[in-house]
């Protein structure tokens, strides 16, 4: 009898990945005029990439096209040409067909208001944004532009807009790089700051001022914190200046300190890369 490869199909089936990367860079990428899309169907295609089971992975642009989730209509990217995009899928997919994140020709207000009081309500707009499985928004980037020669942190900057946050008492006004969202999009997990924000935050050590971000515990508690460099932090007669070079304008899901909910630094990674636990 025929050898049914159930040890191959099932290395196949493991090697898979249900959390596609933000990048076309990986293998299986064909060309294709139109092609079919729970979204509808798709036209103007440029490239398009498959899963190893054949179900849709990513499609590259080149024409406007118009697709519908719960929160809005959108055109994805197909001007590819300007020098402020960056050259990425248009919209990439779970295996399932699901929207896993979709790149826009420009940044959308969201058709939703989230109740999350640090956000206190408000609308927002985002130019790329990821999805978890259930079709809540992940994250979202209010501005998503290639940073080169053409286009500056600055130019990035000025063309964003400003968002208010609530938090420990104080209203922040910011122009957050990225907002990653709860799976069941209540709560703010982190925050990325803009290139010229910066955020003083009060803890049981005295004011701590960031220009990356933090995280936050589902309470809105405060999780991690990547301080400025120069930072000094004294804790049983100690001084310790946490610092973590590649923590800087990369994200703020884990920083250099770490707190407890009580408010207390339990783990900190210092300018010389030592982790100290508490």
């Amino acid at each position: 009898s025929l050898d049914p490869l159930t040890d191959i199909a099932e290395l196949i089936d493991n090697s898979i990945n249900d959390d596609p990367p933000i990048s076309i860079r990986e293998g299986g990428i064909i060309n294709r005029d139109i092609i079919d899309s729970l979204y509808g169907t798709l036209h103007g295609i440029g490239e398009v990439e498959h899963y190893l089971s054949g179900a849709l992975k990513s499609v590259v642009l080149k024409e406007a096209n118009e697709i519908r989730c719960k929160y809005g209509r959108f055109i994805p990217n197909y001007d590819f040409e300007s020098p402020r995009k960056k050259y990425r899928p248009s919209l990439e997919f779970f295996k399932n067909g699901q929207l896993y994140s979709m790149y826009l020709e420009k940044p959308y207000e969201m058709d939703i208001i989230y109740p999350d009081p640090i956000l206190n309500g408000q609308r927002f707009k985002g130019e790329m944004v990821t999805f978890y499985q259930n079709g809540n928004i992940k994250r979202l980037f209010p501005y998503y532009g290639k940073i080169s020669g053409y286009w500056s942190e600055e130019d990035e900057y000025d063309m964003a807009e400003y968002m208010h946050i609530n938090l420990w008492g104080e209203e922040y006004v910011v122009k957050p790089k990225c907002i990653f969202f709860d799976e069941n999009s209540r709560m703010i997990k982190s925050l990325i700051l803009g290139y010229r924000d910066e955020v003083v935050i009060p803890t049981k050590y005295g004011d701590i001022k960031t220009k990356v971000g933090f995280s936050l515990y589902e309470d809105g508690k405060l999780r991690t914190l990547e301080p400025v460099f120069g930072t000094k932090i004294q804790i049983n007669g100690n001084t310790y200046e946490p610092f973590d070079f590649y923590a800087t304008n990369i994200h703020a899901d884990n920083n250099s300190m770490w707190f407890d909910k009580e408010g207390n630094i339990i783990k900190l990674k210092t300018v010389r890369g030592e982790l100290v636990e508490f």
